[in-house]
């Protein structure tokens, strides 16, 4: 069974340069919902069956549970699952969603309950779907094997503290409930992963890895000052999301080219259903005018219910993320709330810009 978690991080295109034995892939990590986590380490045979006990069936979920996930050396490969505190049982959330538990394995039975103090999480898990290099065209090869070792850094609790220097600046895409919660933009260090001024902690093998296949960290120059985003304010990011939903309601597509940013700096404008946009296309800043204006011709229309500012972090440039709830009417659609979430760069002497406005579910 390790022997197939080895080939299916493998298949994910994320090649060592020395590759890791399948021997070594004897441990977990198991984080809260808090982001307080503890490590699990056991032997190749308590872990051949992903640390669960092979004469166990498959028994109903009960409770809230902590993420799990199952690590090689360096915190990668991470492949994702659940622990259910309650049951004493594991789920996996890979190659499929499992909607039952197996016990966990007798001999780690007493290492996993060090772990039921943890705070539990509720409802589908919110994974990092996509990751993306932002100084590369289109997703080299690689990335989707560091998506669970990224997320992983992310849930665990981070150590405030300003951008440290020499990493890679990487945009990331998630999925699920609280996907409207997690960062767009973070930073890939040496010591972890930087984002919402935090370092998260991350075995630093992760970094080696992006070196030795991308070079070493990016060094471009600065712009002229008066051309530097300079993060932005609570009421400036919202003045600009009530500013994109006036244009759009109104019809004014020239002021809606002028709110949005242009390439490289635009990463995507999604929605789904109905007028559904999603990635990748949804990357594409030459098709985002042409889809305001189809949907804006349809009858849609934007309310502002809400809007919440997150706060500046730092990717390498600083920008502003925030939340918000709307409603959206269209001839297609009643009037119906939706969540979303955006990110906006704000300047000293030229207009802010979007670079990120994502829909989520009703």
């Amino acid at each position: 069974m390790i022997r197939r978690m080895v080939l299916v991080f493998l298949a994910a295109g994320l090649l060592l340069a020395t590759p890791a034995p399948a021997k070594t892939l004897n441990r977990a990590v198991l984080v809260g919902s808090d982001g307080a986590w503890i490590r699990v380490a056991g032997s190749v045979v308590d872990f051949d069956n992903l640390a669960r006990d092979p004469g166990s069936k498959p028994q109903p979920i009960k409770g809230g549970y902590v993420r799990l996930y199952f690590v090689g050396p360096g915190d990668f490969p991470a492949n994702r699952a659940r622990y259910y505190p309650r049951g004493r049982c594991i789920a996996l959330d890979w190659p499929t969603y499992e909607r039952s538990c197996v016990a966990v394995n007798a001999e780690l039975a007493s290492s996993f309950r060090r772990s039921h103090s943890l705070a539990r999480f509720n409802g589908r898990p919110t994974i990092l779907a996509r990751l993306r290099h932002t100084l590369s065209s289109g997703s080299p090869p690689g990335l989707a094997g560091l998506t669970g070792s990224v997320e992983l850094a992310l849930l665990r609790k981070g150590a405030a503290r300003s951008a440290p220097a020499g990493c890679y600046a990487l945009a990331g895409t998630w999925e699920g409930p609280a996907a409207v919660h997690r960062p767009i933009g973070f930073l890939l260090c040496r010591k972890g992963v930087y984002g919402g001024g935090r370092l998260h902690p991350l075995n630093r093998a992760v970094w080696e890895w992006f070196r030795r296949n991308f070079g070493p960290p990016p060094t471009a120059p600065e712009p002229p000052i008066g051309e530097q985003p300079i993060g932005c304010a609570a009421d400036e990011a919202e003045m600009l999301a009530e500013r994109f939903i006036q244009a759009f309601n109104e019809g004014d597509f020239q002021a809606l080219d002028e709110i949005f940013a242009q390439e490289p700096d635009f990463e995507w404008y999604s929605t789904g259903a109905p007028g559904e946009r999603l990635l990748p296309l949804a990357s594409d800043r030459a098709s985002l005018l042409p889809y305001l204006r189809e949907r804006h011709e349809f009858g849609e229309r934007l309310a502002l219910n809400s809007f919440r500012f997150n706060g500046n972090a730092r990717w390498p440039r600083a920008y502003g993320n925030f939340e918000y709830s709307l409603t959206r009417s269209a001839n297609d659609l009643a009037p119906t709330a939706y969540g979303g979430k955006g990110a906006a760069l704000c300047y000293r002497d030229r207009s802010d810009l979007i670079f990120v406005w994502s829909v989520g579910s009703a």
